[in-house]
Parts: structure tokens; sequence; C-alpha cells
């Protein structure tokens, strides 16, 4: 099972797209390409449904598992009482394997003391090597085999998504040989194609020039090759542009040369993902496992808006609320794609991967819950290319795996009672071409308040303002079986059949424990406790890196960190404490006989430095009053004072560190690790936790 993230319907060169995907497409023409498959509009819900064959909510996952509330259906984690299909497919003898991004247990969790009980080894996974959070650097990440973090140091030509087919090749490999009776799941969850947009070299040249005719030309040119290939039904429309579209004509000669080279960044990722995957598939066929394999790839949502109009080089400065013009990008056109870009492509690039489809991630119309899926399995598919046309939901992947594999559904696991599957199984798309039992199916959509609900060909579906109470919020309709597009509002045509579906979502929201309804986003990354007693924290070096969601918050708030040093020299250099990286953060260090403390926040770097007292003083400390904004750094008789920015928001991915930094420096003083060694005795931060 392969899931992609961020992946547009389009985006697939069996889709339609002009992106290379050789190794997919050929798994296309050999298997079952779905053109009605849907997902939820996000990650971490898609990826709960995925695994436990239940609807999100039901399972404690409304939103993304970072915005955990703690109401039932959003409690940081999946509940218990819905097994993974790694549990079920363990417990009758499965050797069961996951590789790549989690995202389904909160940050508090994900310290190197756990609890490790929602980790992948904690939900039926033998083996894990991969990224816990939402996103990760692809030349420099964050990782962790089995329950330890990995410290890694990269070759340069390190990529993730090779080092995940890698050890996906050895693992397969191990279960081939050692075990070759026994069967296997393995659960591959890449990076690609989320931001950063990140790729070799080669591949994204290869796509020098393809976009410099523009996402107008190219959104047409895609829908006509859909249409061509037969992926989207004879007279499908394309809908009118997304909101905040710009006609490319418009554009400034710089914005376009900014904005074209930012997509040929992803398709250059798409392209290079697409090579990876080759090689997992050569290896089964190496082996003499292909013809008896079942290979789904899939993606978790449709192509992310996120990137704004104009796209970023450092989605850590977007998510903090600044803003990159093309121009300001423009200086830096050689490195798009690079390790020192944190890119994300223009939303109309997104439109363009969604199409034929409306809006993108996170809404519930079809450019963010119909994604593509292909499925190959040559000893169980008949008609190989048929495309599906049929409602397919991601909850439906689950019974279908556990009917093929012919293992029951345990009505208790671990001590929990299970919950009943929620999803239906779609074995029969493998070998029948005809599914009776669509026209009995509903299937509800929720996410940060848009709604909408499928029911026999018909779609309600409506867009959330968070000022306007749900019950007063404007519905529309469409007739998918005519409409593949929802280019056609009906609703003032079939007032009657509109009716029924909002009564039947209100129905299944109730059923399915939809409520309380969670529509903050960036509000729910800050605690909200209000007043609260100083908070006191004693950090040693050696211990493991501190995740952002258990690390000291400074937000908003003054604090300072005081320093116990054992023996110093005129040679002794290297970190003390750094949170962050080279896209955002702050580091305390020592270099060149001097104490520094340094942010990097929306671009912006400052520092205060002091001489490293080599006269018996054992301690330092630095203090930040975040009313002034103003920081003092002392040592012995030295002090320096001076304004600095933290970042306000999104702390972005990469770990607290004690003593070292092992993954990109957020100071250009120094590369990591840079570790202090012996020097270091302890690091305390006393923080204020009320904010300003």
């Amino acid at each position: 099972m392969i899931l992609l993230d961020d992946v547009g319907f389009g985006q697939f060169g069996c889709y339609g797209s002009d992106i290379a995907t050789p190794n997919i497409d050929k798994l296309a023409a050999q298997g079952v390409r779905y053109n009605s498959f849907h997902v939820t509009p996000m990650c971490s819900p898609t990826r709960a449904s995925l695994l436990t064959g239940r609807n999100h909510h039901s399972v404690g996952v409304s939103s993304i598992i970072d915005l955990a509330n703690g109401f039932d259906n959003n409690l940081g984690f999946v509940n218990p009482k819905a097994g993974f299909l790694s549990e079920y497919l363990q417990n009758a003898g499965y050797h069961t394997m996951a590789l790549g991004k989690w995202h389904l247990v909160e940050p508090a969790q994900q310290s190197a003391v756990g609890p490790f009980s929602q980790w992948p080894l904690g939900r039926g996974f033998d083996r894990y090597y991969g990224f816990l959070g939402a996103y990760t650097d692809q030349y420099h990440p964050e990782l962790f085999e089995d329950n330890n973090r990995v410290r890694h140091d990269p070759t340069p030509d390190y990529h993730l998504t090779s080092d995940l087919v890698d050890h996906s090749i050895a693992w397969v490999r191990d279960a081939h040989v050692v075990e070759q009776r026994k069967p296997y799941f393995l659960y591959m969850a890449l990076g690609a194609c989320h931001v950063p947009h990140q790729a070799p070299k080669p591949y994204i040249d290869q796509y020098r020039g393809a976009y410099d005719s523009g996402w107008d030309v190219a959104r047409v040119a895609a829908h006509e090759r859909q249409l061509e290939l037969g992926v989207i039904p004879p007279g499908t429309e394309l809908p009118e542009q997304n909101p905040n579209h710009r006609s490319w004509e418009k554009l400034s000669d710089t914005e376009r040369r900014v904005y074209a080279r930012l997509q040929e960044c992803f398709a250059g990722f798409l392209t290079h993902t697409d090579a990876e995957l080759g090689r997992l598939v050569d290896e089964l066929v190496a082996l003499g496992d292909l013809d008896n394999t079942i290979i789904l790839i899939m993606s978790d949502n449709g192509a992310s808006h996120e990137g704004g109009i104009h796209g970023t080089l450092n989605n850590l400065t977007k998510m903090n609320g600044g803003i990159q013009e093309p121009t300001e990008m423009e200086m830096d056109l050689d490195n798009f794609g690079s390790e020192s870009s944190m890119q994300h492509y223009p939303q109309d690039w997104a439109t363009v991967g969604n199409s034929p489809l409306k809006l993108w991630k996170r809404y519930t119309h079809g450019g963010g819950v119909r994604a593509p899926m292909v499925a190959h399995w040559p000893a169980g598919i008949s008609e190989p290319g048929r495309i599906d046309p049929y409602f397919r939901y991601v909850t439906d992947v689950t019974p279908t795996l556990l009917e093929l594999a012919q293992v029951e559904l345990p009505r208790s696991l671990r001590g929990n009672e299970q919950m009943p599957v929620h999803g239906v199984t779609m074995a029969d798309s493998f070998s029948n071409p005809v599914d009776k039992r669509e026209k009995t199916r509903a299937q509800y959509f929720e996410l940060l308040g848009n709604r909408g609900l499928w029911k026999d060909g018909w779609k309600a579906v409506s867009i959330h303002d968070r000022e306007d109470p749900l019950s007063d919020e404007t519905w529309e309709l469409y007739d998918l079986k005519s409409d593949f597009s929802e280019t056609r509002e009906l609703s003032r045509d079939h007032p009657e059949v509109l009716a029924e579906l909002i009564d039947e979502w209100w129905d299944q929201a109730h059923r399915f424990n939809v409520f309380p309804i969670e529509d903050r986003f960036w509000e729910r990354t800050l605690d909200e406790s209000g007043e609260a007693p100083q908070i006191v924290r004693k950090f040693y070096p050696g211990i493991k890196s501190i995740p952002t969601g258990v690390a000291p918050d400074v937000r908003g708030r003054s604090f300072t960190i005081d320093v116990e040093f054992g023996e110093l020299s005129h040679d002794t250099e290297g970190v003390i404490v750094s949170h962050g990286g080279r896209f955002g953060g702050y580091a305390m260090f020592i270099h060149r006989g001097e104490l520094r403390f340094e942010t990097l926040c929306l671009g912006e770097r400052n520092r205060l430095e002091v001489p490293v007292a080599l006269n018996g003083t054992r301690s330092a400390q630095f203090s930040f009053d975040a009313v002034s904004g103003v920081g003092t750094l002392n040592m012995a008789d030295s002090e320096a004072r001076g304004t600095l920015r933290f970042l306000p928001l999104h702390q972005g991915f990469e770990p607290m560190e004690i003593g070292r930094d092992s993954q990109t420096s957020v100071s250009e003083d120094f590369t990591a690790p840079f570790a202090i060694g012996k020097s270091l005795m302890s690091v305390e931060f006393t923080i204020v936790t009320s904010r300003v």
C-alpha cells in the first residue's frame, strides 16, 4: 500500500497529467484505475480511515492530528476500539512493515519517552522507518526507526524517497528469503509530494521550459488528455476557475519565470518518486512475487493550494504570516528544489493538478476529496487496464484487503471491543466490473466545517464560513452521474433532493460522531490555557532530540535560559541549544571565542554575542522580554542586548536539541551537528506561560 501526499486527481500520467509517471502508468495499464475513489480532504483523517476502515470522526481524528482538542472525535490518536489493518493482519500471521509519514500520534507523544502505544509498532507493525509528523525535509529529514530517533549523516546524493524505497526493498527481501511462507503487508506513506517540493536537480531540469506557457494552457491541455484517456466521462466540462485565480497572460515576466520553475520542481519531485517506486516493483519482479502481490497506489487528498497565490521558497515563513514576493524568489532561481529551499507552488498549479475538479485540499468539493488510485494484482484482476467508475471511499480499503487475505474482523482486540467497519469491500472491482451496492450507499464528508454528502450519484456540498452557524450555511447540489466536475449547480432545480441529502448529512453526522465541529486551524497550534505559573525545565547533553510538541514553548512568551558549563577553553565550540533549522528557529552556541544567540524569523536574522569567559566562570544566561521584544545575553561581566524575533506560530519540523544540532542549522556560522562535547553540563528554561 503506497500512499502519496497532496497529489491531485489529475497528476499521474495515467490520469491525464503531462508529468511523467511511467511506472505508475504501467501498473495502471495492467491493473485498475479508479476515477471515483474518495478520501477525506486532509492527511491524518485519510490515514486513520485508510488503516481502520472507519470514518475518521468515529475513530477520533476529525482533523489533522496536531489539532486535537480532547473531544471523542478529536483525540490526538486513533481510538483503540478501531483496530488497524496492520493489527488484524499481524494477528493473522502477516509480517507487517510501515515506512514514511505516520501523522497519527499527536506531537506531545512523539518524544523519546513516548508513550509508544500509538506509534506504528504499537498499532500492529513489526517494523517502522520514517517520520512521525506532517512533513519533513527531503534532504535532512527527522527519522525514526521502530521506537527510536535515527541520527544519520546524509550523503551528498541523499533523498528521503530513495531512502524509504531502499528500506522497503531490504525488508521485502528479508521477508522473502527468511520467511518465505509468511505473507507480508508493507505500508509506505511517502513524504512526496507534500511541501517542501525538493528533488534531485536532473529530475527538475528535465522539465525546464515545460510550463512556460502557464497554468491556463496547462489546465485545458490536461482536461483534453483526460477525455482522450477516458479517465473522465465524455462531456465532462471544466468548471470556472477557483477563487483568486490569476490569468497567466496578465502576469509579469518575473512572476512567470518564478511560477513556472516552482511547477517544474513539483513535476520533478513526482517523476523522481515514480522512478523510485519503479525500483520497488522491479524488486518484486526479481523475487518472482509480483503476480501474487496486491499493490495499491493512492493519494491522501487533493492537490494543495497552501502555497497561496505566489508560492514560496520558505513555507515556514509563509506559515508564520510572512510573504515572499516573486522578485525576491527570482534571485534564488537556480536553487529551487534544492536543500536550501522549502518550497511550495502557487495555488493555480494545484488547480491544474486537480483537473477537472473544483477547489483543493481541505475542501469537500471534488478537488479536495476525489483522489487517484491504482490497483495492480495480476493474479486477481480481470480485464487489466479498466477504469472503475463507481463510488469508492477510503474506508473501503481495509475491508477489501481483509476479505482478500481471508482474515476475519475480531470482536475484540487487546481487550478493546471493536467498533463496526464502516467501509464496504470493493474486491468486486478486481474481478467484476459491476457494483450493485452503489445505489444503497451514502457517505458524508466534513473537515474544518466544510461539509458534503454523496448519495446515489448526487452530491450536496457546503463551504464553511466561521462567522456563520452551520444551520444557516448555503448548500450546493450536483448530479455527478452527468456532471463529473461539479459545474452545474442544481439546488433550485431539485430542492427536494437537496433537502434529503442535507437531512442525511445531519443523520450521519450524529451517527458517526462528527460533533462538535472544530473549525479552528492556526489558533489550535497555540496553547490556550491562559494564565499559569512559571515552568522550569532542565535539560542535559546526550538526551535525544525534543520534538516541538514537548519542547519549551517560547512563542509570545518571556523566558530565560540558564546554562552551566564544565571546563571551557579557547578551543571550545558547539551548540548549546537549538530549535529549528535553516528555514527558521533559534540557537545558542559558542563560536570563535564568543557566546552567541541567534534567531531566524521570516527571513530576518538577529544575533547577540558576548566573549566567552575563561576565568573560571561556569554559567551564562539568556533572557527575553516578550513585551519589548528585547533579548539579553550575559556571561561573566559581559552583556549584550538587542531586539530579537521568534517564530510566532508554526515552529517547523526540526526538533529542539541540546549540545548538538543533528539536521540543519539556524545560524550560518556553523554546520550541523556542531556538537559542543563535554564542556556543556545543563540547560535550564524558565518560561512564563501567559502570552503577550
